[in-house]
């Protein structure tokens, strides 16, 4: 009910009551921009308001009458829907939600119309409560005052124990409340990171976050387990709504020196997509995704290990495989994978990797040789292999190594041209370590029943979901429709 109801807004205050509710060694921060979120929306024009009025007069005429009073004026709830609102995680497990208030009266009264009982509510220490708080043995509290408006609970899977944390529930509340802007995650390095990503919906999340809800043996084995120090691993994302799609962005932010070493180890590991096989796949294709390993130096890193070396060498001993030989063959640029459209329960696949020559193929060739038998066989170029319904193939055309479905022969020659879908995002393709791109738009033509697309038809604007690593650091994520005129919120509540 919130996103109709956000789409009018009143007056901003500067006062960061809510944000100074926050601890500052909390493991979890989620921000909303609910003015930003309701302007891009343009909630107060859906044409489901009608729908949720006609939901509402279902329930009884004074339900109807509030939730008409709420959309037209969201200002008599009491809540600042032009500050963001907070969802957050203490480091001792406890769960909060916070927002700016602008009148503690017109909360009372609304939540009086939606259900409550006068007599619930009690005055004490400079809020309002939901039920009184020295006579609550609920785990959780709901307190606001004319500032800000918090809702505090812990977690515990043995509800028994968790109404335990009532009266220390109450009492971290008011400390929470009570405590100065340096206290607060808005005085943090954390909050500066989480900030400096985009989006409506932001987040910062520490490998701390779990913890709270572990046993002293069960921290102890994850310590033995776990070669860094989770506290000092940590995330930021931002989630934007944009004109006709939905991003996610996801940046590691890590403190510890040896998740700082793996990074390394895995951007020395990785290079960016070439695009060597953005041509292969059909216009119509279902998946393509790509990703570049430097094998050479996958193989220097595994080495660094002495068990693995010794391993690796006992191995090219005992089956004549020359390792370095292998990777510096293998290890000539994107490994792809493509799935064409399809229209059966077989969906043909073709991984095509581009090597520098042959060896590697003509190495592995001769240890698959010796294992061919009626499920397997081998034609002097290429091995088939699999059973009579899930024949799959295994061979070389020219520098380009395949592996493939045997229906997905037909694709191993590339297109004329690149496939627009992808050409439309190439430039992100060859800024990535890695591309997943899902074509959602063959999928719906295919199989989306008549019947269903006329209850919903703007499943039939769905276009994409799209992944990449634009660093080892890095993550996005983008949800994309074909209606690129107007802001996604807009697209999906009109």
């Amino acid at each position: 009910m919130l996103l109709p109801v956000v789409a009018v807004l009143f007056s901003s205050c500067s006062n960061s009551a809510q944000k100074n509710v926050i601890p500052k060694d909390a493991t979890m921060v989620v921000s909303f921009d609910l003015k930003e979120i309701a302007s891009k929306g343009e909630f107060s024009s859906s044409p489901y308001l009608a729908q949720l009025k006609a939901f509402a007069a279902m329930d009884s005429p004074e339900t109807a009458q509030m939730v008409n009073d709420l959309i037209e004026d969201p200002a008599i709830s009491g809540v600042d829907f032009s500050e963001p609102a907070y969802l957050f995680v203490c480091k001792d497990g406890c769960i909060g939600f916070t927002w700016k208030m602008n009148s503690a009266s017109d909360l009372k009264d609304f939540c009086i119309k939606a259900g409550a009982k006068d007599s619930e509510f009690s005055d004490h220490d400079g809020f309002s409560w939901l039920k009184d708080p020295e006579e609550d043995n609920e785990p959780i509290r709901f307190a606001f005052n004319d500032n800000v408006g918090i809702v505090l609970g812990f977690p515990d899977m043995n509800y028994q124990s968790a109404k335990e944390q009532g009266s220390k529930m109450t009492s971290k509340l008011l400390a929470l409340a009570n405590q100065g802007e340096s206290e607060s995650f808005l005085a943090s390095d954390n909050y500066s990171k989480m900030n400096e990503v985009d989006g409506e919906v932001k987040m910062f999340v520490s490998g701390d976050i779990i913890n709270a809800y572990l046993s002293e043996n069960e921290k102890s084995m994850i310590a033995s387990q776990v070669p860094f120090n989770l506290s000092r691993a940590a995330s930021v994302a931002g989630l934007a709504f944009e004109n006709g799609q939905i991003v996610l962005r996801v940046k590691n932010e890590n403190d510890d020196p040896v998740i700082k070493h793996y990074n390394e180890l895995a951007a020395n590991c990785l290079s960016k997509l070439t695009g060597g096989f953005l041509a292969h796949a059909p216009e119509d294709f279902f998946i393509w995704g790509a990703i570049n390993v430097n094998w050479e130096n996958v193989l220097s890193t595994l080495r660094k290990n002495d068990d693995i070396k010794a391993a690796l060498a006992q191995a090219s001993m005992e089956e004549d495989i020359n390792f370095d030989q292998l990777a510096k063959s293998i290890n000539g640029g994107d490994i792809t994978f493509i799935m064409p459209e399809f229209d059966n329960y077989k969906p043909p696949f073709v991984v095509k990797a581009r090597m520098n020559d042959d060896s590697a193929f003509q190495m592995i060739g001769s240890q698959l040789a010796e294992l061919t038998d009626n499920n397997m066989t081998f034609d002097g170029s290429t091995f088939h292999f699999g059973s009579y319904y899930d024949k799959q193939l295994l061979g070389m055309n020219g520098k380009n190594l395949y592996w493939c479905s045997e229906n997905g022969e037909d694709y191993l020659s590339p297109s004329q041209q690149t496939p627009s879908a992808l050409a439309a995002v190439q430039d992100d393709i060859l800024n990535s370590y890695g591309y997943f791109y899902l074509n959602l738009k063959p999928v719906i033509k295919n199989n989306v029943p008549a019947e269903a697309a006329a209850i919903y038809p703007k499943m039939l604007n769905l276009e994409s979901v799209v992944m990449r690593i634009p660093s080892v650091n890095e993550f996005e994520a983008k949800f994309t429709v074909t209606d690129k005129d107007q802001n996604i919120l807009k697209f999906l509540t009109h």
